[in-house]
């Protein structure tokens, strides 16, 4: 069960690794095209303000961004709470 107000009293970062240390979301993930692993960096491009990208050179997927919730399909009920509780967030990363 999810503690809501635990939850919203966290940064969007907070509650990022609070996802990623539950298992809601990857904490690792690879490159589809190289299969190295993919860094975590902040970005505006969405407002989750983070992003997966490759940087290894030579890579078809050199410095493309891949979000961190690439859709609902498939998710739980608290990956998708969480990700709303993201939206009303400010800006802390």
């Amino acid at each position: 069960m999810l503690n809501l107000d635990l939850l919203h009293g966290m940064t969007k970062r907070q509650l990022i690794d609070w996802m990623m240390t539950n298992n809601l979301l990857e904490a690792l993930k690879k490159c589809e095209a190289c299969n190295e692993p993919l860094v975590l960096k902040p970005t505006k491009r969405n407002h989750d303000e983070l992003g997966w990208r490759c940087f290894k050179s030579g890579c078809l997927k050199y410095a493309t961004w891949i979000l961190i919730f690439p859709g609902y399909c498939c998710r739980s009920e608290a990956v998708i709470i969480c990700h709303l509780l993201l939206v009303d967030r400010p800006s802390t990363i």
